[in-house]
């Protein structure tokens, strides 16, 4: 939220700037990232994931700023969401690791121009340029690592190994999806999420079910062989009595 209160003499860092200019599908697609990051990392509280947030990097200077579409930074200290409402660099301590850009018509200069050249020149070490709707780069995932002179070098390829993060990202179905190349599968988006436990709801469902129907079965089994049991033990009782019947009858004659 932008502060409204000010002392003399103090500088502001704006947290918004009221501007709302993506495509549903950008939109969804950086969602999809920041979500996808944040569980594979949840573990380790030293990384921080954000998106569409003002990154400051020059105390003192408010102009000097740069909200990426996601990022991810190693080495911060753990904050609440309401302690970190934009990421000024000399409070951090560090600088993003990886920057992904989500290009549009709109930002496609800005991503391949000027954006490269000031992270590069900030030193941030893995730079990917992503078109959600394949209309603007080709190919429509782009990688860029930075040497050891300070600036970048496209990967070649439409597939890249992030060293930073641990994962390769990779497009699939018209999104990109990170890769855990440990397990060979894709991260799970929080759909994907949601599907596997409604799934595995369903499961569990279905097997109360069937144990139900076990047990109600086995009670009916176990009352049907009790009945049984009475009914075995009543022809015994009548088969003995016929018998004493037949022995006083005998004794008679």
């Amino acid at each position: 939220m932008v502060s409204t209160q000010r002392r003399p003499g103090e500088i502001i860092y704006p947290e918004e700037d009221g501007k709302v200019s993506e495509s549903d599908k950008h939109y969804k697609q950086a969602m999809r990232l920041i979500g996808e990051l944040e569980a594979f990392f949840a573990a380790d509280p030293t990384v921080f994931v954000g998106g569409n947030l003002f990154v400051y990097y020059r105390e003192g200077d408010p102009k000097q700023c740069f909200s990426p579409d996601v990022m991810v930074v190693r080495g911060v200290r753990p904050r609440t969401s309401a302690e970190r409402g934009s990421f000024r660099v000399w409070e951090e301590g560090a600088l993003p690791a990886v920057i992904i850009e989500l290009t549009s018509g709109a930002t496609r200069r800005d991503d391949t121009v000027r954006k490269p050249d000031l992270y590069a020149a900030l030193g941030v070490p893995e730079y990917y340029l992503f078109d959600p709707l394949g209309e603007f780069l080709r190919p429509r995932l782009q990688g860029y690592h930075l040497t050891s002179v300070g600036r970048y070098e496209r990967l070649p390829g439409d597939e890249f190994d992030s060293p930073a993060l641990g994962l390769h990202l990779v497009v699939r179905d018209n999104w990109l999806r990170l890769l855990d190349p440990t397990t060979g599968a894709l991260l799970p988006t929080m759909e994907e999420w949601q599907a596997a436990f409604a799934a595995g709801e369903a499961v569990r469902s279905a097997t109360e079910a069937a144990l139900d129907t076990s047990e109600t079965a086995r009670t009916a089994i176990e009352a049907a062989l009790a009945a049984g049991e009475a009914a075995r033990q009543a022809d015994q009782a009548e088969i003995a009595r016929l018998r004493a019947q037949l022995a006083q009858r005998s004794e008679r004659t």
